[in-house]
Parts: C-alpha cells; sequence; structure tokens
C-alpha cells in the first residue's frame, strides 16, 4: 500500500471492500487505509500473470457477476493490460458481465 500513487489510493479508496473478509489479530494494528485495500482487492482484484499477482483494473472492476455472463476477462502481462472480450454476440446498450467464479475448467452440475 505505501508504494501506490495518490490517484492509486483514491481508486482503491472508492471500491466497495469484502465485508466477510476475517482479518488476522496483527490487523488491529493496521491503518483503516491499509485494511480497506486488503479488502478491496479481495473483492475486486484479478488472477494476473502466472496466477501469483493480482490487479485492479478500474473498468473491469466495474463489470458485474452473472452466470450467463457474456464476456470473460484475460491477460496480458508483458503489457500490463487486462482485457475483457466477448464470449456471445452482445446486443448495443447490454450490461458487459464475467462470471466472478471463472469458467475454466468449469465443473459439468448435471449431464
Amino acid at each position: 500500500y505505501a508504494e501506490l500513487t495518490e490517484a492509486q489510493r483514491a481508486f482503491v479508496a472508492k471500491l466497495a471492500p469484502h465485508q466477510e473478509l476475517p482479518l488476522p489479530p496483527a490487523s488491529a494494528e493496521l491503518p483503516a487505509e491499509v485494511l480497506h485495500f486488503g479488502k478491496a482487492l479481495k473483492a475486486n482484484a484479478h488472477i494476473f500473470g502466472e496466477g501469483d499477482r493480482l490487479a485492479l483494473f478500474p473498468n473491469i472492476t466495474l463489470a458485474p457477476h452473472s452466470c450467463d455472463h457474456n464476456a470473460a476477462y484475460y491477460d496480458e502481462p508483458g503489457a500490463g493490460l487486462g482485457r475483457l472480450y466477448a464470449i456471445r454476440d452482445i446486443a448495443a446498450g447490454e450490461l458487459l458481465t464475467i462470471s466472478y467464479i471463472g469458467t475454466c475448467g468449469a465443473v459439468q452440475l448435471w449431464p
């Protein structure tokens, strides 16, 4: 958190935090904005790169979840980018939605 710019801190402050995130006992000693940062990452971040990093993208973060989503997320670590791409036709004015539970290796729930 200490390495974030003021603009990045302002962006994080606007993000909704994950309300049910259990906090370790040592967290009581952390500043409130650092606790918010951890909860905001939990609720809004996307896996980036080899799966060992998290990233926050101002526009992708706005995409709501749908079980019948019309877009998916992918990252381009070499370019430092995260992108959404259409997985079906999307009508003009239709809300872009993504699956928060991922789509890789989806589990079939019924035959």
